[in-house]
């Protein structure tokens, strides 16, 4: 997991980085760099690099290591949710949130993913959820995958607020073992049998999107590989760390390992930290 010092604030990699004027060769004059002066930046903006990134640029994909400094800096501006094939959601219908240990007020001192059997049993934490919650969020839809259940609810006073509880099936994902204020080796088991190389990848990329494998890692590769005793997918991902006044902002990029026994089903991830540039500076 990516851990910020004390003066700096985690935010999304699309919303940060660039570079400072030394890095970028930009004046900071105005006439041949307009993003480079204003708005408390010091250096090249977050909209000049966002151009820089081309979208139909694939040969560099799967080996993100090859990425030039101002590459990264460019997608991390860009705005792209990482690799065109990788796991994704639809942001659009609601904010997910897996039921938990916390959220129900379980064990406070633990911070463990919950799992369910059947939709009654996961409805109930919902419902319970919901009540001990700040406000109450009405149930307007319920829905299932073979990943998880789900309940979207809708604060009535504010109907943008809306967050999708789910719960995760039990005949797919149990992560009881895995308490994330105490992390141990072992993420989850994958209940599914047999395991294979599409929905082995197809788990590890959907964790990857929900669970926070990596906090705020946005993928920028995805090679499965099989041996004797599993499948591992090496995830290159571009992290951000947003800097506070007279600091720059840091773009880091990473590469995790996530692996799947073939037998067990026990998850498991290794993650390094490769190289950190400078995004964009403030005064």
């Amino acid at each position: 997991m990516v851990q910020p010092g004390a003066k700096w604030r985690i935010v999304m990699c699309l919303l940060a980085s660039s570079a400072c004027a030394f890095l970028a060769g930009c004046s900071n004059d105005g006439d041949h760099c307009p993003d480079c002066v204003g708005h408390g930046i010091v250096g090249p903006g977050p909209e000049y690099w966002a151009r820089l990134y081309d979208w139909t640029d694939l040969e560099t994909w799967p080996d993100p290591s090859l990425w030039s400094d101002d590459k990264l800096r460019s997608f991390a501006y860009s705005g792209s949710r990482g690799h065109p094939g990788f796991y994704q959601e639809a942001p659009s219908r609601g904010a997910p949130y897996y039921e938990n240990t916390i959220s129900l007020r379980l064990e406070p001192d633990k911070w463990i993913e919950l799992s369910a059997a059947t939709r009654d049993s996961a409805f109930a934490w919902s419902e319970r959820s919901a009540r001990l919650s700040a406000y109450y969020r009405d149930l307007v839809s319920e829905s299932e995958t073979e990943k998880y259940f789900e309940f979207r609810r809708v604060y009535s006073a504010h109907p943008s607020d809306v967050i999708l509880n789910r719960v995760h099936k039990l005949s797919y994902l149990d992560r009881s073992m895995y308490d994330r204020l105490h992390p141990s080796p072992i993420l989850g088991i994958f209940e599914v049998r047999p395991i294979d190389a599409a929905n082995a990848r197809e788990l590890i990329e959907y964790m990857w999107a929900n669970c926070r494998l990596v906090d705020f890692g946005r993928p920028l590769s995805r090679g499965l590989a099989e041996s004797a005793s599993g499948f591992t997918e090496e995830i290159y991902f571009c992290y951000t760390i947003g800097a506070d006044w007279g600091l720059c902002d840091k773009i880091g990029l990473g590469r995790a390992r996530v692996s799947v026994d073939r037998t067990t089903g026990e998850i498991t991830s290794t993650v390094e930290e490769l190289r950190e540039v400078n995004g964009v500076c403030y005064e």
